[in-house]
């Protein structure tokens, strides 16, 4: 027997079976379809429910510590430890220390070894004239030199090798030579307080009338108050003192006296 011919463009047709009442066949086919079309409105009313949005529900990654792995610490990795971190602040602390001694060192040289600073002083009359105060250690000057040139002003240098200090007045080209009792270091320490609180013209000079020789100056007083006083021969040198007000009555209605 030859198999059966079948056509691939033609729709499939349901098949009857042998014996079977095409009326009942029918009926079967309706009832089919119409379970189906039930089906597809229940669906089509009662939708499957949406999926969250993903993208609002946060998401928690758990990652263990050390991959999950316990580490254990033995008690010689501990004190080990414990001694590298007392190694380590004592080491900070030193540092923190040697700087400090550092900082205060250069503080205390840098006081000690000043060279310029600027100053006030007070006249008898109440006038306030700013100086300059200049300081070689090497050789002990102190050089103090007012702003203003006037009468009570002078300027001053103390020559701590030699004990003395010299008064020079410019406008009048005449300088005086007094002895200096006091150190180096004592004179430094006077002339930096003066710079917190300014110091009085208060001392009344009497003037020896006999001058200086020229000669006498470099020999007795040195090279460095010779050249403050202007190094030159039209200067003429004094020798002062100072007195009290006692000893100003005493002497002759000549004297002169300056006041510093």
């Amino acid at each position: 027997m030859a198999p059966p011919q079948v056509n691939l463009n033609e729709k499939p047709r349901a098949q009857v079976g042998e014996g079977e009442d095409p009326g009942k066949a029918s009926e079967k086919k309706e009832a089919l379809l119409s379970s189906l079309a039930d089906r597809y409105n229940d669906l089509t009313h009662d939708p499957l429910p949406e999926k969250p949005d993903s993208a609002s529900t946060p998401v928690i990654v758990t990652v263990p510590r050390n991959g999950g792995v316990r580490c254990n610490v033995t008690a010689e990795q501990r004190r080990q430890r414990k001694r590298c971190r007392i190694a380590c602040c004592a080491s900070l602390s030193f540092i923190l220390v040697l700087l400090l001694a550092l900082g205060t060192a250069c503080l205390v040289y840098r006081m000690k070894h000043r060279k310029n600073w600027k100053l006030s002083c007070r006249t008898q009359e109440g006038q306030r004239i700013p100086e300059h105060v200049s300081v070689d250690h090497a050789k002990q000057l102190i050089y103090v030199k007012p702003d203003h040139n006037i009468k009570d002003a002078m300027e001053m240098l103390h020559e701590y090798n030699r004990r003395l200090i010299a008064f020079k007045n410019g406008t009048a080209k005449t300088c005086y030579i007094d002895r200096l009792d006091e150190t180096f270091e004592d004179g430094y320490a006077r002339w930096v307080g003066y710079e917190e609180t300014e110091h009085k013209m208060g001392r009344t000079l009497y003037v020896i009338p006999q001058k200086i020789t020229v000669e006498v100056v470099k020999h007795i007083a040195g090279v460095h108050i010779f050249e403050h006083c202007g190094n030159n021969t039209r200067v003429e040198f004094y020798w002062v003192k100072e007195v009290t007000q006692e000893e100003i009555r005493v002497q002759p209605p000549a004297s002169v006296y300056i006041k510093v």
